[in-house]
């Protein structure tokens, strides 16, 4: 039987073949959120996408879809009392997994762009931007500016100065990240393991959330409240 109903507290027991369909819809919930993610931020510097569509685009595969990964499981968890939803800790993998999925495609997406598209150019520092990560403001030979900016890993190293004249391989459309260096990684391996993470952890974390539902025996519903002295209270009028 798939589920057997319980005594007063309402409870009710949950089948093998019930919570086979459970861990399937979720298995294609995350197979779907870890497509569309890794779509997005490939799509957003390889295809390319419209200007106004990549930054979006980027933003929903790598902060929206990890975030959709955790809220909709704990939509699950609205009837649930906050002392027993520390038990859906595991939920945190989707969301570091889809984030770290998003950044890595992203990542394909600008080396592929910049192997089908890049061409090589002698560019001019025009500026350098310190920070976390230093950029250099390049311009090309006829003094249009080359977008985006060389950033440190790519090129822009410490011993990069305003003035100086670099050779580039850039993007005309503008859409993935220039280099100095024409061997650019190759990020298959690791993305294809890390959506196997996102999607497995995903599943496995989210499947376990019905055990915290108000119809499984470890919370019933109603229960009754206690009476005075540790007693059940009485629910019924007396005769």
């Amino acid at each position: 039987m798939g589920t057997r109903a319980g005594g007063a507290g309402g409870a009710t027991e949950t089948g093998p073949s019930s919570r086979f369909i459970r861990t399937l819809w979720w298995f294609t919930f995350h197979t779907a959120c870890a497509t569309a993610a890794v779509a997005l931020a490939y799509l957003a510097p390889a295809a390319p996408l419209s200007g106004w569509l990549r930054g979006p685009a980027t933003l929903t595969a790598c902060l929206l879809i990890p975030l959709a990964a955790l809220l909709i499981p704990v939509l699950e968890l609205r009837p649930v009392p906050w002392d027993r939803r520390k038990l859906a800790w595991q939920l945190a993998f989707p969301v570091l997994t889809g984030v770290v999925l998003g950044v890595t495609a992203g990542q394909a997406g600008h080396a592929d762009g910049l192997r089908e598209r890049g061409r090589w150019t002698q560019a001019v520092v025009v500026e350098r931007k310190e920070g976390k990560t230093d950029r250099c403001v390049l311009r090309d030979p006829a003094g249009r500016e080359i977008s985006p900016d060389l950033t440190q890993g790519d090129g822009c190293d410490g011993y990069v100065e305003k003035g100086d004249v670099l050779r580039v391989l850039h993007d005309p459309e503008g859409a993935a990240d220039p280099a100095t260096d024409e061997d650019t990684p190759s990020y298959g391996g690791f993305l294809v393991g890390t959506a196997l993470a996102h999607v497995v952890l995903g599943t496995w974390g989210s499947a376990r959330t019905p055990r915290l539902n108000p119809g499984s025996r470890a919370n019933p519903v109603n229960p009754a409240r206690p009476g005075p002295g540790g007693r059940p209270a009485r629910t019924g009028r007396r005769p």
